[in-house]
């Protein structure tokens, strides 16, 4: 109390007016309200931290890192940039009507098949799909009882996230975003699975059947339980759930891979196609290649024949077919057997049929 300072100091023997009375009445109520004042706003912080602060357990910084991740994953619809899944077949071009009024940049790669032990009403079994959804803690899954007879075997493990490097896989919560799957935190997970399945398969994307997709024992289990997503994000495990999907890029490869080739042609503004390569449309430098591959020490210019009825530089298009040479062709065909064996070693139950991932940029 001694830190306490009058508001109007007088010494012994000061006559008291009414002017300093009236002084120290107004000083007074000042001193009171401005107190007052402050308790009110140190009471409404408090009640405004423990209210407002935290939404959802989360502050206001990690609540706008994912206000940033899923603006991230909304910009390429709004930019102008498509993911389309289709399936090629030999003699059938595939056509997308993209409608962005301009020819895209188109990137064209296969997916691949992978290895995993798919789940559904309690039962499991070992599969090669293109889509998996999973657990992060299903980075290795133990290989069921019953599981078909590979070259080479089947392990015990099932590796499907490889925790030494880079990894296949993305957040289920962007890719939902992504799709425009509606849910809220009531929706149990089964639902929100079943619809995203539906969402894929639609649009520009083809139809893809079952054998393509499947979700992990987790999943199975989780779906089972009619877990909701509120009490899933409530246990911490909303953020661990995993689509893995493997894009592969190989087109147009001399090299025994599949797909050997793949053309993307723009019909107009609107629409494009996909359309199977035929050999006769490789270049010279391409069958110089195939000639290196099956007998190192072979010219093409040598060769029976040579060369000469494909024609044009490296590069450059074809003025002849293959076919008028039958070492040519005979090379050529070859090169594809190997590129089907290949494919169907890596899953590919129909190597005829390429499944493809295809993006759009503008």
């Amino acid at each position: 109390m001694t830190d306490i300072k009058p508001y109007e100091p007088t010494s012994p023997g000061d006559l008291i007016t009414a002017e300093l009375f009236n002084r120290i009445q107004v000083r007074t109520q000042q001193d009171i309200a401005e107190k007052v004042k402050d308790a009110v706003a140190k009471h409404q912080y408090v009640d405004r931290a423990r209210n407002a602060d935290a939404l959802g357990q989360k502050t206001a910084e990690e609540l706008t890192d994912d206000i940033v991740e899923k603006l991230k994953a909304l910009v390429p619809g709004l930019t102008g940039h498509r993911v389309v899944f289709k399936r090629l077949q030999p003699d059938e071009p595939a056509l997308i009507e993209h409608n962005l009024g301009g020819y895209p940049v188109v990137d064209v790669c296969e997916l691949v098949r992978f290895p995993v032990v798919g789940s559904a009403d309690g039962r499991q079994w070992y599969d090669r799909v293109h889509w998996f959804l999973y657990h992060r803690t299903e980075m290795k899954i133990r290989r069921p009882e019953e599981f078909p007879v590979e070259d080479p075997p089947v392990p015990a493990l099932i590796t499907i996230e490889d925790s030494r490097g880079p990894a296949f896989k993305q957040r289920f919560e962007d890719v939902l975003l992504q799709y425009g799957v509606k849910y809220d935190g009531q929706t149990a997970l089964g639902d929100v699975v079943n619809e995203f399945w539906k969402k894929l398969f639609s649009g520009l994307n083809d139809p893809f059947d079952e054998s393509s997709f499947t979700n992990s024992p987790w999943f199975d289990r989780c779906c089972g339980d009619r877990r909701t997503v509120e009490s899933l994000k409530r246990g911490g495990e909303w953020d661990d759930l995993y689509l893995k999907v493997v894009p592969r890029k190989t087109i147009n490869s001399v090299a025994p891979v599949w797909p050997l080739g793949v053309e993307v042609v723009h019909y107009d503004r609107n629409r494009l196609g996909l359309i199977r390569a035929d050999f006769a449309r490789l270049t010279q430098r391409s069958v110089e290649e195939v000639f290196k591959r099956v007998d190192p020490g072979t010219d093409a210019n040598d060769a029976e024949g040579g060369a000469g009825g494909v024609g044009g530089a490296a590069g450059g298009a074809p003025t002849g077919a293959p076919g008028d040479d039958p070492t040519v062709e005979a090379l050529l065909r070859r090169l594809g057997t190997e590129a089907a064996g290949a494919a169907a070693q890596r899953g590919h139950p129909e190597p005829d049929e390429l499944f493809l991932m295809v993006v759009l940029k503008v």
